[in-house]
């Protein structure tokens, strides 16, 4: 059976290694990124099995519930997810006085899914929507215009990617609880998966910025 998580993760390495090699002033950032965002992978155990169940081979660290590609695709992704629209525009990294608690508001409400019994991914997915927001509202215009096109084109890549992998590969497809999910399935993808690669981006594009803003004004 093929190793389907490897070859999703390969791709997205590959693009990493693009914009970290092209784009020199963004290295620290998609490092710092891709790294945090790398230990996010440890929470794969809350989406198996209420978001999806791999039915293909993978390299196991925690039988059934969390693997290596759980953080190799989680950082690669990460870093990728936080520069692609600065990289295609060749921009800087861009100032700001956000407050950096403002960060924590996303994490601070998917925490309540371990005191109400809510879907893993939908109150993932509202989570990062509502801590994005907040962090918009305090970023000026064109702030707000970097990272909201970085979210669009990173979900656009992100669909072209799964939609491939989604018609070559059919183990990727009986790999999802479809019973869980809203049930809309653009090309037979579910909603979910498009609208995580937007709020992810949306949430973890700034973050950085945020940071390295705060660190310089000190």
């Amino acid at each position: 059976m093929t190793y389907i998580y490897e070859i999703w993760t390969v791709i997205f390495a590959v693009i990493w290694i693009f914009l970290f090699v092209l784009n020199p002033k963004l290295r620290r950032k998609m490092a710092y990124s891709s790294f945090f965002a790398g230990l996010l992978g440890f929470s794969e155990p809350l989406f198996i099995p209420s978001f999806w169940n791999p039915q293909f081979n993978s390299i196991v660290l925690i039988p059934g519930k969390l693997y290596l590609c759980s953080l190799l695709w989680c950082f690669f992704v990460g870093g990728f997810v936080a520069v692609f629209y600065q990289a295609i525009k060749k921009r800087k990294i861009f100032k700001t006085k956000v407050n950096p608690l403002l960060i924590f508001v996303g994490p601070a409400i998917f925490l309540a899914k371990f005191i109400f019994e809510f879907n893993t991914m939908h109150w993932c997915l509202i989570s990062l929507l509502a801590g994005a927001l907040v962090i918009l509202l305090f970023l000026n215009k064109e702030q707000q215009k970097s990272v909201f096109f970085n979210a669009v084109f990173v979900t656009i890549v992100y669909f072209i990617i799964i939609l491939i992998l989604w018609n070559v590969f059919p183990a990727l497809s009986q790999s999802y609880i479809f019973e869980y999910y809203i049930g809309f399935s653009p090309l037979g993808i579910p909603i979910e998966e498009p609208l995580f690669a937007f709020s992810f981006a949306l949430y973890w594009c700034p973050l950085y910025d945020i940071i390295h803003s705060y660190k310089k004004r000190k």
